[in-house]
């Protein structure tokens, strides 16, 4: 079993969606990130495992997702990914593995439990609703997520090419979603919008990680909006 090739203290797409989504206080969900966290964790299961050369997904019309290699990484959520696919009996979509992904048992519990291993979340015990008990994640040491954040803002509020195509794949998963409105003003954001439509699509980022990016993008919108539909349909 392989560890996937990450420089030392680099996180996982996953864990950056998660120091985003929770308040760094008392490690609730943020508002704003309500709707589109846990479509977001799972759309960066996707571009991992494209970038890790796991899975291929085809540019057509329903980016099915191939398997191109079941070796397990040894990063838990990625391995459960994997041997999720490999299951299959046919090739399916992105949008299918999506929801598949967010069915993981404990997803979310998961995804952070990999920050308490770190020593970057704690894990605390507390109350949902004053009866239900729930884990909170508060943030115990702040300076991965500040350099995250360094990163992002260079990204996005400077015109320095040099940026690093993780940091690219994280944002064009980031673009089209509410989470950056909770680190970045929402006007300042509008003004760069078209600055960060240039950096996601452009030359910069490489095919294999375009196609995951796409696919990604692709179904966590799709993902997002499939329920408001079905509520519509249900209604009329």
């Amino acid at each position: 079993m392989t560890v996937p090739a990450l420089k030392s203290g680099q996180l996982f797409f996953y864990e950056e969606i998660m120091l985003l989504a929770l308040r760094d206080d008392d490690g609730k969900i943020e508002n704003k990130a309500q709707f589109s966290y846990k479509h977001l964790l799972a759309g960066t299961l996707l571009a991992e495992l494209v970038m890790l050369d796991r899975i291929k997904i085809d540019r057509g019309k329903k980016l099915l997702v191939e398997l191109a290699s079941s070796t397990l990484t040894g990063n838990l959520l990625l391995d459960e990914a994997i041997t999720k696919i490999s299951e299959s009996k046919k090739p399916r979509g992105a949008q299918h593995w999506i929801g598949a992904f967010q069915r993981i048992s404990n997803f979310f519990g998961k995804a952070a439990q990999s920050l308490c291993n770190r020593g970057i979340l704690a894990a605390e015990e507390g109350k949902a609703f004053l009866f239900f008990d729930k884990t909170y994640y508060p943030e115990l040491n702040p300076k991965p997520e500040q350099e995250l954040l360094s990163r992002l803002k260079a990204a996005i509020f400077t015109d320095n090419p040099a940026i690093d195509e993780r940091t690219l794949v994280l944002l064009a998963l980031l673009r089209k979603s509410d989470l950056l409105k909770i680190p970045f003003d929402a006007k300042a954001l509008r003004d760069r919008r078209h600055h960060m439509k240039d950096l996601c699509e452009g030359n910069l980022v490489g095919d294999a990680t375009h196609k995951a990016v796409e696919a990604a993008q692709t179904a966590v919108m799709m993902a997002a909006i499939m329920p408001a539909i079905t509520t519509a349909t249900m209604v009329h």
